[in-house]
């Protein structure tokens, strides 16, 4: 990747076609770098640790998940123009939903259960809830 310098003065030209020099004179122009590999699976570890942490505060829940699931969420978030939005996007209209009915059901059942584990099946993710 480049320097943030030099890519901010190769774009300045660019930019000149369309904003006023005295414009972009009060801007601060902040590059964009693409996240790959090891910084998106970090950004995927925290936010699943802070769902498992809601379910211990909230209902006692141990939350337990390896390095393969948030390897795999993190492979599903290559597309460089959304980068990290997706991770939010996966976790929140998949797992946390799929998570939610499974406690209803359980807690309207009055089953209790002190431990979901989330591992990846062959649609998307497991569950197996003790």
């Amino acid at each position: 990747s480049p320097e943030p310098e030099a890519l901010v003065e190769a774009l300045r030209p660019e930019l000149l076609k369309f904003f006023p020099p005295a414009l972009l004179g009060r801007m601060i122009t902040v590059p964009y770098y693409p996240l790959h590999g090891e910084a998106l699976q970090k950004i995927v570890g925290l936010q699943v640790r802070r769902i498992a942490r809601r379910m211990l505060a909230n209902h006692g829940v141990e939350m337990i998940y390896d390095d393969d699931l948030l390897a795999a969420i993190a492979g599903r978030c290559a597309d460089p123009d959304s980068g990290a939005r997706v991770v939010d996007h996966i976790l929140t209209r998949s797992l946390l939903p799929e998570i939610s009915a499974e406690f209803l059901s359980r807690m309207a059942t009055g089953e209790e259960f002190r431990r979901v584990t989330v591992t990846l099946g062959e649609d998307g993710f497991a569950y197996e809830i003790a």
